[in-house]
Order: structure tokens, then C-alpha cells, then sequence
């Protein structure tokens, strides 16, 4: 079988792990299989590019016709490619048998902005999962923090795209990593399936020493909907923890002020970006991977890969977070945008000696279960429509 992976980005972050891990279980199972990104796209990009890009279009179409794909499997095409790269998939396919596959990994599908919230000035509003936004309300309200010209052009690209055109009906079946995202989605009436994202090795614990601080660690994009600031500013009067941060973003440097200004630079460690190694390593050596997302997460990768190291979780209550804590039985929720709720969750943490033996036999067959071999096997049944979504609400 033939595949092309599409995305915006070769490497990056959680979903473009994901998209080469599918590239690497496909191909382990004797397929051919390549990977479509912005890297493939020339020119300079427009503010209609955003909306729906011509050069992305053009050389999409020109590897569908030298590759002659079985499946197209699209992932995040919001930020460079564009939706429209779903509609000229479906213009090639015309009669083919081809198979337009997507994998949900964001709520661009049912709402402008990625994290299903709009903004009052700087403050964000989430909305509620499931429901449809009005049409009135797509050119009201604002979909970016940045300004209301970047949430305007957020607006386009949803109303031309999913509005106008109605291209989500190109997709022939919509995967889904979480059973949260699975009733987000419910609104399209794409049919829809719960696949988690393939989970990483269970690997043996680094070393996690009792009788010390409590090592906490947070590890991706240091934004403001990740809640960061907010999660330190609510924990600066309780001792006995150690915050290691590892990414980057247009928030660290508020972060740091934070910190210098409240004297915890002894207590919270930068190490900036580090590789994917790098990074699960540091993990490793954690006893609390800290989530304090303030938007709802879809299936963040990175607790899988905490849960495979013997790292427990500390997170928040929205979304496929609080899910994950649920189905494995392991680790702690809290309200990010209440401070005696984000006490109270690293009070329970802290309460708990580290262990120090890897994750539990319970876990481990679970992460077993979710597996880059199952996911695979599944992705190969939906692939030849062996396996039917379900257009129901779950």
C-alpha cells in the first residue's frame, strides 16, 4: 500500500512525532510511505496563503501524481499548507479508490482557533465542546490573542474552507486520540473513530531518590495558553519541590521575570529546547510531569511518555488530560485558573513518595496496548475501510 503523510511541519513538536512514528510502523509493515510537509512548498507565503494556499495546493498535487497514493493521511495542515490541500486531494482523487484519512489533532475542524476558545482583549473564553459556532459569531468575536487582524484571518480560513466550501466532507473517515476530542468532533458528522496516538516503550526509571525535593518538570511550548506563569504564581509559597523547565516560547521570558522577582531561581531550573532524547531523559529523572494547560488538550504525548518512564502526572482537569489520568489511574488533576485547587493537587503530589521503579505492571500493559504495532494494525483496517467510523455522537 501506498501512503502519503501530509502535515505542516517535518519536526516540531507532539504531532509531527506522531506523524514519524505512523511514517516508521507503516513502513516496518512493508508499505511506501512518504511524507508531505511546507518543506515541499515554495514561494512566499501570502496572507491568503493562510486561507487557502495555491503553492501548497500545486505541489501536493504534483507528488499525489508521482506517488499515485492508496491513502492521503492528513494531520495538522492548518499553520502553513492550509485546508485546501484537503480539497485538491479530493479534485485528484476524482474516481480513484483513494482514501482521505485525518487525524483530529487539533479543534481547527469545528472552530478558528486551534484550542477552542476565543479572546476578550487578552483573556481567553473556551467554548463549549460539541456545540457549533454561530455564523454571526465567526466574524464577532476574536480568535487570537495577538490581535483582531490575526483572529480575522483565523476566520477566513474556517468560514472559506469548512463555511463556504465544506471541505471536511472530503474526509473519508476522522481519527480521534481521546474520547474528549471524539465529542468535540461529533458536530461535523464526519464519521469518527478512537485511535489513540501510538505510545511510547516503557523504559526502566532513572534513578528517582527518596528523601529530597520533589523534582517536578514541564516540557513543551512555553505559551500563554500552556499556564506556566499562572501554575508557579500559585505555588511559590509551598516548599519541598524543584521545577525543571524544558522548551521555549514567547512566554519564558515572563516566566523568568517571575521567578528572578520572587527569588526561586534555586528552585526553578531553564534548560531552554533540547532535543527528543534530550527531553524524555530529563523526564526520566522527574518524579511529576507538570501539565497546567489553561485550553483543553486533545491526547498530549508527553504524559504517555512520563507514564512509560515511572513519572507520575500533575495536571489539568480539561480535556483529554484529566482522561488519560482516568484511564491509567495515575497522577492528579486540578482547576489551573484556581490557586487553592493547583495547591491542593501539588500537596497530594508532594504527599507521595517517589518510587523510583518504573511504572506499574498495570501500566505497562496498558502502554503496551497503545503501542506503535496495535496502532499500526488498526491504522492498516481503517486504510482499506475494513473498519467504519461512527457518525454518532459518543
Amino acid at each position: 500500500m501506498r501512503v502519503l503523510l501530509v502535515n505542516d511541519y517535518l519536526e516540531a513538536g507532539g504531532c509531527e512525532h506522531v506523524v514519524q512514528r505512523t511514517a516508521t510502523g507503516l513502513r516496518e509493515r512493508g508499505h511506501e510511505v512518504e511524507v508531505f510537509t511546507s518543506q515541499d512548498v515554495g514561494g512566499r507565503r501570502t496572507p491568503w496563503g493562510y486561507v487557502d494556499s495555491k503553492g501548497a495546493r500545486l505541489a501536493l498535487r504534483r507528488r499525489l501524481d508521482a506517488l499515485t497514493p492508496d491513502v492521503v493521511h492528513f494531520f495538522n495542515v492548518y499553520h502553513e499548507l492550509s485546508p485546501g490541500v484537503i480539497a485538491e486531494a479530493h479534485a485528484w482523487r476524482g474516481g480513484r479508490m483513494t482514501r482521505l484519512v485525518m487525524t483530529a489533532a487539533d479543534f481547527h475542524l469545528v472552530c478558528p482557533n486551534s484550542g477552542l476558545r476565543r479572546f476578550e482583549g487578552e483573556a481567553p473564553v473556551m467554548l463549549e465542546p460539541g456545540v457549533r459556532v454561530r455564523g454571526r459569531d465567526l466574524w464577532r468575536w476574536q480568535w487570537d490573542h495577538r490581535s483582531r487582524a490575526h483572529g480575522l484571518l483565523k476566520a477566513a480560513q474556517h468560514s472559506w474552507n469548512y463555511r463556504v466550501h465544506r471541505r471536511w466532507r472530503a474526509i473519508d473517515v476522522l481519527i480521534c486520540a481521546s474520547r474528549f476530542m471524539m465529542r468535540a468532533m461529533a458536530v461535523t458528522g464526519i464519521p469518527r473513530v478512537h485511535l489513540p496516538d501510538p505510545g511510547p516503550e516503557v523504559e526502566e526509571a532513572a534513578g528517582k531518590e527518596p528523601g529530597r525535593d520533589l523534582r517536578l518538570i514541564f516540557a513543551g511550548r512555553v505559551e500563554p495558553e500552556k499556564g506556566l506563569g499562572l501554575f508557579l504564581s500559585a505555588i511559590t509559597r509551598i516548599e519541598g519541590w524543584h521545577l525543571t523547565v524544558v522548551g521555549d516560547g514567547s512566554s519564558l521570558g515572563g516566566v523568568k521575570r517571575f521567578v528572578r522577582e520572587n527569588r526561586l531561581e534555586e528552585r526553578v531550573e531553564f534548560c531552554g529546547r533540547l532535543s527528543h532524547a534530550g527531553t524524555l531523559e530529563r523526564i526520566g529523572q522527574a518524579d511529576v510531569l507538570v501539565l497546567p494547560s489553561l485550553v483543553y488538550e486533545n491526547a498530549p504525548l508527553v504524559m504517555l511518555e512520563a507514564l512509560s518512564r515511572g513519572t507520575g502526572l500533575l495536571v489539568s482537569d480539561r480535556g483529554g488530560m484529566a482522561e488519560i489520568v482516568a484511564e491509567f489511574g495515575v497522577g492528579w488533576t486540578f482547576n489551573p485558573l484556581m490557586a487553592e485547587s493547583v495547591e491542593a493537587g501539588l500537596g497530594r503530589a508532594l504527599s507521595q513518595e517517589p518510587t523510583g521503579v518504573g511504572p506499574s505492571d498495570r501500566v505497562a500493559e496498558m502502554l503496551e496496548s497503545r503501542g506503535l504495532r496495535n496502532y499500526v494494525r488498526r491504522l492498516e483496517s481503517l486504510y482499506t475501510d475494513g473498519e467504519r467510523g461512527s457518525a454518532c455522537a459518543c
